[in-house]
């Protein structure tokens, strides 16, 4: 069986609703550039909520319609090469140039994560400065959160944006609204090892 990646991670991934990700598909058997076959079907009918799955075709084709960033394909990517890992059919490389270049240098922030990981810092402290939380091996990033908004703005860029350059960090998933020390905020979520490596290097490029 060919290689594959289920739509609603590919829907997520680009921030998008899974039914206006199928209509996207749509068009595309539309235009020709993909097999009817890869729709979700039930009992002979188009099933917006069913999740398909599509092949690394599929997926080149789909970033030609959508006109897809690279961080975008390169976040995709790097879940299909996670989840199939016996079949390199994609290699990909995120640059995380911006996020460290405009969060990597807010070393607050940093630490912040860092003390979360190990277990050393004060989370009721944490989450009220920094909108963060740390559930299992994952940092929660509460995206609305005021702490997150003020980030961005010392960082220089959008809120918006800042939230796709934490979801282009591999495994990154998306989450509905969590609490944050009294705040309702959308979550974005990374494994901590993988939120640090993008945004100051892995431990071995920081030694040098």
């Amino acid at each position: 069986m060919a290689a594959s990646i289920n739509s609603k991670i590919v829907a997520d991934k680009l921030g998008m609703d899974h039914r206006a990700f199928i209509r996207h598909l749509c068009d595309m058997v539309t235009a020709g550039t993909l097999d009817k076959d890869v729709l979700p079907q039930r009992d002979g009918s188009l099933a917006y909520e069913k999740d398909t799955r599509l092949r690394v075709g599929d997926l080149m084709a789909l970033a030609v319609h959508l006109n897809l960033k690279k961080a975008q394909c390169d976040s995709i990517g790097a879940v299909f090469n996670r989840i199939q890992p016996a079949v390199p059919l994609v290699r990909t490389y995120v640059d995380h140039t911006e996020l460290r270049a405009s969060v990597g240098s807010q070393m607050g922030f940093v630490a912040a994560i860092e003390k979360l990981a190990d277990g050393t810092g004060e989370r009721r402290e944490i989450v009220k400065e920094f909108g963060l939380r740390k559930v299992g091996d994952r940092i929660w990033l509460g995206m609305s959160t005021p702490a997150m908004v003020g980030l961005a703005q010392r960082a220089g860029v959008e809120t918006a944006s800042l939230g796709q350059m934490f979801c282009a960090i591999d495994g990154a998933e998306r989450h509905g609204t969590k609490s944050f020390g009294g705040h309702s905020s959308k979550v974005v979520s990374v494994q901590a090892d993988l939120l640090l490596e993008a945004l100051v290097g892995s431990a071995e490029e920081r030694l040098f």
